[in-house]
């Protein structure tokens, strides 16, 4: 039996923070739709500023390149895991049930290191570069380690250089000269400056205790012991002592930690060594309060192939964002055991419904941990849970059980689509977390597992993390649960791309160079003013420009809807599950996904319409969506349009986007009805109420290689303008390299490693942000070739400064940068010219040269903000990859070529564009 969720008990749950799904208003089910091919998440990790690291799945193919190859192919069995996995959650029950007796014995500590192959991993460097062997004199930079991060654990703690003086029994881990092995890059505390061991008598080794504390070495220097998981003599044991510790390249951060001298786990040798987070004051968090003020937060990427999704992140501090970005709940502590953080569990959810298990069930709370695998449930609850997911799931195949441990499995082999029932977790104060996608199944098995009975803790595991922002606030005893927005960019005609339809035919360079003129013309002509309300009898007036054009343009995959009638297109019923012969309940077809291109100079949306007779669909069918509404004409909505507007049909308000060149060629229409309907751009990014053109004819067509254009401008229609209160008029993308490659783009926010960002002001509209805002224009003042500037005042570049355009393909420059740039490029490029292409007439026959000797390029805007071009980026086709306008006054054009690899931020609330080479 399950309960639907009305919105009064919410209120009675206590919520003091946004929820995120829908009340008896809108009681649509949440359901996750994909192919079999696309069980994996869409979503990724977005971080902020703060002192922030890279975070990665320890067997992940971009797990730090410190960690043997071999290990990373070679990953313990299911088995193996979840036999790993068992032991830390007994660990941190015993831990939990020693508290209660109000004592800890030493003898069975166990399992703070227990390996499993999922653990996320950090890099970060310690030591400095002064050697003590040397005279004083710099020899070498601090030791890249790569760390666990446990928020379990009190103690941090690596391996140090073998020391046979210092070494306990069992004897000290062996030295190796193999340069792939974490091993060989051991920290020697002999060649840091400004290490030191912990005096016995100081407070910091008193403060060890009975649980840590290990005695007293040679030189009165004080020794830790943390043990481990694989028996109850191993440990890792050696000298407690002091050095810097950097998380990012901007840190230096004072840090006791255990110089490992001896371990006897079997799989460690990979890492050196674990980050402990708990509330300990041994802990990395209690060290830095005074700085970082006891909070922190991390973001574990999903588990698939992360060249796809990403690195996730950790980050140490405040975050940057908001308070209103996360949902909350208090923060529970042990009253002896402070190292574990706890959370009350008031429900679960499965497909919005409540499931039938009363708050009491839950009252033993859940701690987080970053390093146990799978969740622990009550019985009582994970039954419930089982038996609503199985009812969900009756139309897949099942599978025999895993282990002891995962019951709920299936075999998926041949499964057009998937169809997973969407899991939310209701904590304390009404903080509502759905999972993501990824978070539901592991290994084709529900992943949650029950505990022996009710009143043991329950344990909320990384896989359920996975994706999502994990804030702890233990200062101020709260966690918060924030969802990312990122998504993979795509080349619209590549192999990467979700609507790639086999390999389409070439467009010349001719055919490209051509389009990309139109898309120019337009640019200046906005630029310039000269912008005309459309009429709705011609089609020949200049109004805007979305050309057809998809070779070398940037795409996303969205979707467009909510769950979809069965019935016919005429016909929209409830939504939710549909009534089977039977009685039961099954789930309903997915909204549809559709790859859009992105336009940071266009203001309105548009999807294309297709009536759609069939079950399933790869086209947007606007009758087949629950939540699609047309626009009344006299709406606010349809007056926003202006020179968009396009009449009315049935009390419909309809829009238009034309193109005209000044040659009279390039006729392009988009127009229909100007609608709304919910966006999703990830799982965790639904957007209601989006606003766009849902179009019913075009003059032209992408080859059924996109359905239609994301615009990202600056007008009041844009999808920035319309998410700016959720995610604060932001936004990034990163352009792939080729085809072949994946970029991304993230909504909101300040993006990971913001201090890897060079920044520059972002110029307002001329006529005023009350005009025509929709262009994103900088300030470029130079250009610098293998280092030396161009001899091209600031003044040249002055002239309706330098747009940013994630369309246009060759950036145009002022004919005089232009004719600077390439004098000096010619001058320092060695291969055999060729003959001009079109604009191009910088041209190169390099066949046969294998790495050709490109010169370096870099762009400097206003602000010192140097942007170095990446090597895909100086050429195109052989060519220089820049054209010049007809004079100097029209408005230089950044363009796509020259933005390859790079993150652009537009932060149009900041008034700012940020550059982050190798993003992608």
């Amino acid at each position: 039996m399950v309960i639907v969720l009305p919105l009064l008990l919410l209120l009675l749950l206590g919520s003091t923070s946004p929820t995120t799904w829908a009340t008896a208003d809108d009681e649509h089910e949440f359901i996750i739709i994909s192919d079999k091919s696309s069980l994996k998440s869409h979503a990724a990790c977005s971080a902020h500023r703060g002192t922030w690291a890279p975070l990665y799945r320890h067997h992940g193919p971009c797990s730090p390149s410190s960690l043997p190859p071999a290990a990373k192919t070679t990953k313990p069995s299911l088995a193996d895991l979840l036999r790993r996995d068992q032991l830390r959650v007994d660990h941190i029950h015993w831990r939990v049930s020693a508290d209660s007796r109000g004592s800890v014995d030493r003898k069975p500590v166990g399992f703070e290191a227990a390996h499993l192959h999922d653990e996320p991993v950090i890099q970060v460097t310690l030591g400095s570069a002064e050697s003590k062997t040397d005279g004083g004199q710099p020899s070498r930079r601090g030791v890249v380690q790569t760390v666990v991060l446990d928020t379990a654990s009190d103690l941090p703690w690596v391996r140090c250089a073998p020391r046979p003086s210092s070494c306990p029994v069992p004897p000290c881990h062996a030295e190796t000269a193999d340069p792939s092995s974490a091993a060989s890059a051991f920290f020697d505390p002999t060649r840091s400056g400004t290490y030191f061991a912990v005096a016995c008598s100081s407070p910091d080794c008193d403060q060890l205790g009975r649980l840590y504390g290990d005695g007293c070495g040679a030189d009165n220097q004080c020794r830790y012991r943390v043990p481990v998981p694989h028996s109850n003599a191993s440990s890792s044991s050696g000298t407690y002592g002091s050095d810097l510790l950097a998380v990012d390249p901007t840190t230096g951060i004072p840090f006791k930690f255990g110089c490992s001298h001896a371990e006897s786990d079997d799989d460690n040798t990979t890492t050196a060594g674990v980050l402990a987070l708990g509330g300990g004051p041994e802990s990395l968090v209690s060290q830095t309060a005074a700085s970082y003020g006891s909070v922190f937060s991390y973001c574990i990427p999903a588990a698939e192939p992360q060249r796809e999704r990403g690195s996730g992140f950790f980050v140490l501090g405040a975050p940057s964002l908001d308070v209103s970005a996360y949902v909350l709940t208090p923060m529970l502590r042990y009253q002896r055991v402070r190292t574990l953080y706890r959370v009350l569990l008031r429900a679960i959810a499965v497909d919005g419904q409540l499931l039938n298990v009363t708050p009491a069930a839950f009252a033993a709370g859940s701690v987080l941990d970053s390093r146990t695998a799978v969740t622990r449930l009550p019985p009582t609850a994970y039954q419930a849970l089982r038996d609503a997911f199985r009812s969900r799931m009756a139309m897949y195949r099942e599978a025999p059980p895993k282990g002891t441990l995962l019951d709920t499995c299936y075999d998926f082999a041949g499964a057009f689509f998937v169809m997973l029932p969407r899991i939310a977790l209701v904590f304390d104060r009404g903080a509502v977390v759905e999972l993501d996608r990824s978070a539901v199944l592991f290994h084709d098995c529900l992943a949650f597992a029950p505990n022996s009975d009710d009143r043991m803790l329950g344990i909320l595991g990384n896989v359920q993390q996975q994706t999502m922002e994990v804030l702890y606030n233990v200062a101020g005893d709260a966690v918060g649960f924030r969802r990312g927005a990122w998504v993979p960019l795509y080349r619209p005609l590549g192999p990467c791309s979700p609507s790639f339809r086999g390999a389409a035919a070439e467009a010349s360079l001719a055919d490209v160079l051509r389009q990309d003129r139109l898309r120019v013309r337009h640019i200046h002509r906005k630029a310039s003013g000269d912008v005309r309300r459309v009429s709705k009898r011609s089609h020949k007036e200049p109004v805007t420009v979305e050309e057809t054009q998809v070779h070398h343009q940037a795409a996303i995959s969205v979707g467009v809807g909510t769950e979809w009638s069965p019935s016919s297109a005429a016909e929209v019923t409830r939504v939710g599950p549909s009534a089977t012969d039977d009685g039961s309940s099954s789930p309903s077809p997915p909204a549809v996904s559709q790859t859009v291109v992105l336009d940071t100079a266009s203001d309105v949306p548009w999807v294309r319409c297709v009536a759609c007779p069939f079950a399933q669909c790869a086209d947007y069918d606007p009758t087949r969506s629950s939540t699609y509404a047309a626009f009344p004409c006299n709406s606010s909505a349809c007056k926003q349009l202006g020179r968009y507007a396009n009449g009315c049909i049935n009390n419909q308000c309809q829009y238009i986007i034309t193109v005209t060149s000044s040659d009279g060629g390039g006729d392009f229409t988009s127009s229909g009805t100007y609608s709304s309907d919910q966006l999703t751009i990830n799982s965790a990014s639904p957007v209601p109420g989006f606003r766009f053109g849902c179009s019913r004819a075009e003059q032209g067509s992408f080859d059924g290689q996109a359905g239609g254009v994301m615009a990202l401008g600056r007008g009041a229609q844009s999808l920035t303008a319309q998410t700016s209160s959720t995610f604060g008029a932001a936004f990034s993308y990163c352009l792939p390299p080729s085809d072949t490659a994946k970029g991304f783009f993230r909504l909101g926010g300040v993006p990971p490693g913001a201090y890897r960002f060079v920044m520059t002001p972002m110029l307002r509209d001329r006529r005023g942000d009350a005009g025509d805002p929709t262009l994103y224009r900088a300030l470029l003042v130079g250009i610098t070739v293998d280092g030396r500037a161009l001899n091209v005042g600031p003044d040249v570049f002055a002239a309706g400064g330098t747009v940013l355009d994630s369309r246009t393909v060759i950036t145009r420059l002022p004919l005089t940068a232009y004719g600077a740039l390439r004098a000096a490029f010619r001058d320092r490029m060695a291969h055999r010219a060729a003959p001009p292409r079109e604009e191009l007439d910088t041209c190169y026959d390099l066949r046969g040269v294998r790495r050709p000797r490109v010169p370096r390029v870099a762009l400097v805007f206003d602000g010192d903000a140097v942007v170095e071009l990446d090597r895909s980026g100086v050429l195109f086709d052989g060519c220089l990859a820049f054209a010049p306008n007809d004079d100097d006054a029209a408005p230089s054009i950044l363009g796509n070529v020259q933005l390859q690899t790079i993150e652009v931020l537009h932060d149009v609330g900041g008034r700012r564009i940020g550059f982050r080479r190798d993003a992608c």
